[in-house]
């Protein structure tokens, strides 16, 4: 998905995304927010997990896809194509 009005994009579960709105984890830490993805963590409000408006880019049934998807979009806004821009900031 992507962080609307910012640019930028993260990987997410469904079921942490609802009426254009998703949460999402407070994690720093690459690894600890793939992992809360990959184990569909819930979502805690309570433990710092943020609301955001956003646009869906991609939806995959697989973890590889969504996280190989995940890498080519922080570099292109379009996931159909080739790489635009090199470093682009990923939330």
């Amino acid at each position: 998905m992507e962080f609307e009005g910012e640019g930028t994009t993260g990987p997410v579960v469904k079921s942490w995304y609802a009426d254009g709105y998703f949460w999402w984890p407070p994690y720093k830490d690459l690894d600890k927010l793939l992992k809360s993805v990959r184990t569909m963590e819930a979502p805690q409000p309570e433990r710092g997990w943020t609301r955001h408006r956003a646009r869906i880019l991609h939806e995959s049934a697989s973890f590889q896809n969504v996280a190989n998807n995940w890498k080519k979009a922080s570099y292109t806004s379009d996931i159909n194509s080739a790489p635009e821009i090199a470093g682009k900031r990923i939330h």
